[in-house]
């Protein structure tokens, strides 16, 4: 993925209030190229979507086992929660318990034994997940240029001022973001077996 910074200067009464394409000298390349990129974003979309529900239900199992009326709205308060609030949650469960009243299970465990960089190591790949869906979810597509460059944000910089943050995407892109989206997923259901296993234990 490259990226491009460009400064710019607001002007009320230039307000692009109808959100127009950005015209291509091939208007038929642009539309082909835009369908073809709106399948690889909607393929991330719903991997990572995939991931969230896995996250949802990783945490379904330890917090809702508290009968019905209790395990509904335990379930409400988590499934309710944004993807990074679910992650902080997973964080401080796995971390609290693993550190709690079974550290000694934890510490006789080969698989367990460093559980604390496991489990930061997991949460630096979640966000990244996060972080990858992002770029894809919300560019701005109807503004990309015919060098394939798709405007992303705007950032503001004391020296430099406002800029528009412009980033290119490559077929590599996006081939390793799928993957590392559906590695991740993955990798959350080796670490809960193993962490599931030190708490149901007696």
């Amino acid at each position: 993925m490259r990226e491009k910074k460009e400064h710019i200067v607001i002007d009320a009464f230039e307000a692009d209030i109808e959100a127009d394409y950005l015209i291509w000298e091939k208007p038929k390349k642009q539309k082909k190229y835009l369908e073809k990129i709106a399948a690889h974003i909607g393929k991330i979309i719903i991997e990572f979507n995939k991931l969230e529900w896995q996250l949802t239900e990783v945490l379904k199992q330890y917090f809702c086992d508290n009968g019905e009326e209790l395990s509904a709205i335990y379930y409400d308060l988590i499934s309710s929660r944004n993807f990074a609030s679910k992650v902080d949650l997973l964080k401080s469960f796995y971390k609290v318990y693993g550190n709690g009243t079974k550290k000694s299970v934890f510490n006789s465990s080969e698989e367990l034994k460093d559980w604390d960089k496991q489990v930061d190591q997991l949460i630096e790949k979640l966000k990244k997940s996060a972080q990858i869906r992002n770029k894809y979810a919300h560019c701005f597509w109807h503004r990309l240029e015919q060098n394939k460059f798709v405007e992303f944000k705007s950032v503001i910089d004391s020296k430099k001022g406002l800029q528009k943050v412009f980033i290119k995407f490559d077929k590599q892109d996006i081939k390793d973001d799928l993957q590392t989206i559906s590695d991740l997923e993955i990798d959350l259901y080796n670490i809960d077996s193993i962490f599931n296993e030190a708490y149901t234990s007696t």
